[in-house]
């Protein structure tokens, strides 16, 4: 009787410690992902904040804010490089803010910088724009500032019907 009494605690304890072990496995998997969901929160407010600059503000304070809105974006990305490694679904680790989305930014940086008259930072842009998504940058520069300049005509005037 003893020994079933024994046996029954040794599984009463084992059963414990695994299911702690799996529900602390499992809380912290959703605080990370909390986490990251946050985070992609502040990712929207800078942009918000550096398109607002992009639209109202000098070629100069733009040129700031899009720099500090790609700067944390790209940091951002690099810190979940690590976890983008470690599991198979991309959607778990970027929520609502996705990489693919920097190349906008980069195109308009580029031309804040040609309106600034630094065509070398202008050309650095542009390639990191192409090189984001994939592009030939000889063969999609011309085709990533004209629909740059559709979507701010698009931004500015939203109440309009497209025209093509």
């Amino acid at each position: 009787m003893l020994k079933k009494i024994l046996f029954a605690l040794i599984f009463i304890v084992v059963g414990g410690v695994l299911g702690g072990i799996g529900a602390t496995t499992y809380s912290g998997y959703y605080f990370v992902r909390g986490m990251f969901m946050l985070q992609d929160n502040d990712i929207i407010r800078m942009e918000i904040a550096a398109t607002d600059a992009y639209f109202n503000e000098s070629p100069e304070v733009a040129i700031w804010a899009m720099e500090r809105y790609l700067d944390f974006f790209n940091e951002v990305v690099e810190q979940r490089i690590t976890a983008i490694e470690t599991t198979k679904d991309r959607s778990k680790v970027f929520f609502i803010a996705t990489p693919g989305e920097r190349w906008i930014s980069y195109v308009r940086l580029a031309l804040l910088y040609g309106k600034t008259g630094n065509d070398a930072k202008a050309a650095q842009c542009f390639q990191a724009a192409a090189d984001i998504k994939g592009w030939n940058l000889e063969e999609y520069k011309e085709p990533m500032i004209e629909l740059i300049k559709k979507l701010d005509e698009r931004v500015l005037s939203p109440n309009e019907e497209p025209t093509d």
